[in-house]
């Protein structure tokens, strides 16, 4: 259950701050996620527990299903909770196999690195540092004397079974054949020795990823940052508060704003400040009209309304059009008057 934690500030006011258990880290160290609402001012007592415990709630809610993540976690903890909570599901067995070895790779070479910190010079730096031993996703193997001698005629289909290969494919491994990673990995699996004992590496010459293996590695981090900028968008606003979410109108803690919310609002502020009372969307219609009288051009004026024309925005337009033309033709008008005048003296 979320702990509140009452907090008086200064000024007299008070701040609440919600703090939820979200599990221990790889030492055994509890993790908690917490989360500051300050309620606005002249809010009743019960209306202000009322609305903290409901936003206890829902950040309860947010941190035991994964919605909040932290900007200071680590790359190889996300990249746990990629696999666990998409990978594993989503994607196909064969991709997921892939892509768990090229983990320890990623790890060596970002893995230690706070996601909100990793630029993307660091990960072209990775690809091309990716030359160590075993990486290339193009390499073959071949096995070793000590594995032949543990694979006798006669057991070829037994293992073959065991492994989970075809017949043809442990024959190329009786004869000495090159094999896939994959199935080296599963034969070594299959005779319970480690795999460097088994099974010797061949490599193309040079070393290097070629550009396809790069792609899988770029395939891989794509999807991971991708997905993990999913689960949580976090913005400041204006007041420098950080909420989880990418909307441009929020209620005073940062959570979505209901629709009516505007209706009801709108009304009551042009009263307040003596304006004329007009539709919430007039404001799109001043903002466009004043862009046009300060002589925007209409194709950013188009752009900036969302129309796929510009023919759109000089229909809806046209009497803000002409007025700042006929605005311009006085501004002209002016100037030469005022150069015929300089000219005479």
């Amino acid at each position: 259950m979320a702990e509140i934690i009452e907090r008086k500030k200064k000024d007299g006011t008070f701040s609440y701050m919600i703090r939820v258990y979200s599990g221990r880290t790889r030492d055994d160290k509890v993790i908690t996620k917490c989360k500051t609402v300050t309620p606005p001012t002249g809010m009743g007592k019960k209306k202000t527990e009322s609305r903290v415990q409901e936003q206890a709630i829902l950040f309860e809610q947010k941190v035991t299903n994964g919605l909040v993540l932290d900007s200071d976690v680590l790359l190889d903890d996300l990249i746990d909770r990629w696999f666990e909570e998409y990978a594993n599901k989503r994607l196909k067995p064969k991709m997921v196999y892939d892509y768990k070895r090229m983990r320890p790779q990623i790890s060596a070479g970002l893995g230690h690195l706070k996601v909100s910190k990793i630029k993307p010079a660091q990960i072209m730096a990775f690809y091309d540092n990716l030359e160590e031993k075993g990486i290339r996703r193009d390499s073959t193997y071949t096995a070793t004397p000590a594995l032949l001698k543990l694979l006798p005629h006669g057991t070829r289909g037994v293992l073959a079974k065991k492994a989970g290969i075809g017949l043809d494919t442990m024959w190329m491994v009786y004869a000495g054949r090159k094999v896939s990673r994959q199935t080296a990995e599963k034969v070594s699996a299959t005779v319970g020795l480690a795999f460097s004992k088994v099974f010797v590496e061949h490599r193309q010459k040079g070393g290097k990823l070629n550009n396809n293996s790069i792609l899988h590695y770029h395939a891989m981090l794509s999807s991971v940052f991708k997905i993990g900028s999913a689960w949580v968008r976090k913005v400041t606003l204006e007041n420098g508060k950080v909420v989880d979410n990418d909307m441009l109108f929020t209620k005073w803690d940062g959570e979505p704003m209901d629709l009516d919310i505007i209706s009801t609002w709108f009304p009551k502020f042009l009263t307040e400040h003596g304006l004329p009372q007009v539709h919430f969307h007039s404001l799109r219609h001043t903002n466009a009209s004043i862009l046009i009288a300060a002589h925007t051009p209409i194709t950013t004026v188009s752009g900036r309304l969302g129309h796929a024309q510009t023919s759109t925005t000089l229909n809806y337009y046209a009497s803000a059009i002409q007025s700042a033309d006929a605005a311009a033709a006085d501004t002209l008008e002016g100037i030469i008057k005022g150069y015929g005048k300089g000219n005479r003296t």
